[in-house]
């Protein structure tokens, strides 16, 4: 198939026996389970199993590693509970659900690094890097790999080493670097040769057998594809034996054996969906469909396309959306379907221009880190080649010219990259500064609206508080033309009064009369309105003075409206003589210093 297939995830526990997948052994260990009787013992049981089952059907394996899970947490069994994790987090990702492989996993790291177990740390960073690799994500999956591989190499593990190195040989499968992959490849198959790991040297030599695939060596592939194929059905490894059929399918295709390639593509299919192996269907989807595309049968590899165009997308495997959009360029181009052909081709080239960019970051971060290396490379030849300076005078400066022009080409290659990123966060600040701009155009119009706002109220206030002056001064002129009338009555009853023969009656009407201008309702109301408009007047004048009278607060007001001695004693219905008296007694009370008016105190307030 398209890519290396790596059957062994994780490695052996001490309290986990290797298992050779043979039925005997599962059946054993279903028999045990059945007839254990405590918590403890079904757990280590259930794990064994869930092992067992990892090369037969994967299934099987998140199914009995759920049934583990609780038992190991109930009992607090920190390793049961890491070999339940490790098993759920395998199961998982290669059964369209990365994301909760990648969680389980993470559980299992952080449980084995809190209990300093070495083996397990190692088990569970192999674990996320096979994971991420199935994602793509080559340089997340290498770093998990080397960090393991580094640990695997201080406990002396061989057979961890190997495993290691098989993987690391799968990266670079992925990237292309075929060479490197098939010197990794040989260097894990001499360790699992030393250790005596039949099983795990047959994997290898499936993966030999895809690196041949890739550098399009079919018949060397075949080999490698056979000697798998019978070793895997003699053991009854379902999944390494469909991976087998399937990959001598594809070489059987591009050899021309259409026939037999299809019926070994068809069979492997099924067999990944019966097993709920999703990334594999997508793979031979793949497969099917460029071989039926090669026989010109294009309904039929069109339905296999899709089918694959489908599952990459919910399996979120984006190099095989990639490949399965291509493929469906050429499939419609060759059916004249040009429309679909270019709508295709286009996406395509966006989600291969898109992986392209994130590829592009990783490589200038491996363009600086290889710049370093060699610049360390190169101090080192030089301080090397001083030794023979004098006897290879003309050979050394050769040699430092070839240093000094690589020098260069690297500095200018990084100066394209520095340019172009340069580039890039000037565009950015631009886009922030016309966002900037935008968004104070914005702050000023809120302002704005703001002080519309407030304009608006004030404008209001301001018309009240005119109406509200109008209604007081309205009501002190009603109160002055009462006053002005009364004092006219009382003016002809004085003169009927002497005129009369009954003076009696007209003084007590005369009476009345004085008495109505000190007290009257208007003036309640009068002042109530006055309190609306200078509100707290009065409260603040009493503070200063407690003991003023109705009187005085009415005179207070009446000064506060700034009218004089002569208008405050038509209103009051007195003589401006007494006002005088009045307003000399409210200096007292309120206690005034000599040099300060009353108008102007009355008036601040």
């Amino acid at each position: 198939m398209k890519r290396t297939i790596i059957i062994t995830l994780w490695f052996i526990f001490i309290n986990l026996p290797v298992t050779q997948g043979q039925n005997k052994q599962i059946d054993s260990l279903k028999y045990l389970i059945q007839q254990s009787k405590t918590d403890s013992s079904r757990v280590v049981l259930l794990n064994e199993l869930a092992y067992a089952m990892r090369d037969i059907d994967l299934k099987q394996t998140l199914k009995y590693s759920m049934q583990a899970l609780p038992i190991a947490r109930k009992l607090k069994l920190k390793k049961e509970e890491v070999a339940s994790l490790i098993s759920l987090g395998i199961s998982y990702a290669f059964q369209a659900d990365p994301m909760k492989g990648i969680k389980y996993s993470k559980q299992a790291l952080a449980l084995s690094e809190e209990s300093k177990d070495t083996l397990s740390i190692v088990a569970v960073l192999n674990n996320l890097g096979v994971i991420y690799d199935y994602q793509s994500n080559y340089s997340k999956s290498l770093e998990y790999y080397t960090k393991s591989l580094k640990l695997a190499e201080s406990l002396r593990d061989t057979l961890g080493k190997a495993d290691l190195l098989n993987n690391i040989a799968n990266i670079h499968i992925n990237q292309d670097e075929y060479d490197t992959a098939l010197k990794k490849f040989k260097q894990a198959l001499q360790l699992y040769n030393q250790v005596n790991d039949s099983v795990k040297a047959m994997q290898v030599v499936g993966n030999l057998a895809v690196t041949y695939q890739r550098q399009k060596k079919y018949h060397l592939a075949m080999e490698f594809f056979q000697k798998a194929l019978k070793f895997n059905q003699r053991l009854g490894y379902q999944e390494n034996t469909l991976v087998n059929q399937g990959g001598m399918g594809e070489c059987q295709c591009n050899m021309g054996k259409y026939e037999e390639g299809i019926r070994n593509l068809e069979t492997a299919t099924q067999g990944f969906k019966r097993n709920a192996s999703y990334y594999f269907v997508v793979v031979g989807n793949i497969a099917l469909g460029e071989c039926y595309l090669k026989q010109k049968k294009y309904k039929l590899s069109e339905a296999r396309l899709l089918e694959a165009l489908a599952l990459a997308k919910k399996i979120n495997t984006p190099n095989d959306v990639i490949k399965t959009l291509e493929t469906l360029s050429k499939l419609y181009k060759a059916n004249q379907q040009y429309k679909k052909a270019l709508s295709h081709h286009e996406r395509y080239l966006t989600l291969k221009d898109s992986l392209f960019g994130i590829k592009k970051t990783k490589q200038i971060a491996n363009i600086e880190s290889n710049f370093k290396l060699e610049q360390k490379e190169q101090a080192l030849q030089l301080k090397s080649k001083q030794i023979a300076l004098l006897q290879k005078t003309k050979a050394h400066q050769k040699l430092r010219n070839q240093i000094l022009i690589g020098i260069l080409f690297i500095v200018a290659a990084i100066s394209v990259l520095i340019i172009f990123t340069l580039r890039f966060r000037i565009q950015k600040k631009k886009q922030i500064i016309i966002q900037n701009k935008k968004l104070h155009q914005a702050q000023q119009e809120l302002i704005e609206v703001k002080l519309t706002e407030k304009q608006l109220i004030a404008e209001n206030l301001q018309k009240t508080l005119d109406i509200k002056n109008q209604q007081l001064s309205s009501k002190v002129l009603y109160i002055i033309q009462k006053n002005e009338m009364l004092e006219q009555i009382r003016a002809s009853l004085v003169k009927m009064d002497k005129q009369s023969k009954q003076p009696r009656e007209f003084s007590k009407v005369i009476k009345m009369i004085d008495f109505s201008f000190n007290i009257d309702k208007d003036w309640n109301n009068f002042l109530g309105l006055f309190e609306e408009v200078h509100s707290d007047f009065f409260k603040k004048i009493k503070t200063n003075a407690p003991s003023l009278s109705y009187q005085d607060l009415r005179l207070c007001a009446l000064i506060k409206l700034k009218f004089s001695s002569k208008e405050i004693a038509g209103i009051l219905g007195i003589t401006p003589g007494s006002v005088s008296v009045a307003r000399h007694r409210l200096r007292k009370k309120l206690e005034l210093p000599q040099e300060q008016k009353l108008s102007d105190f009355i008036v601040s307030i």
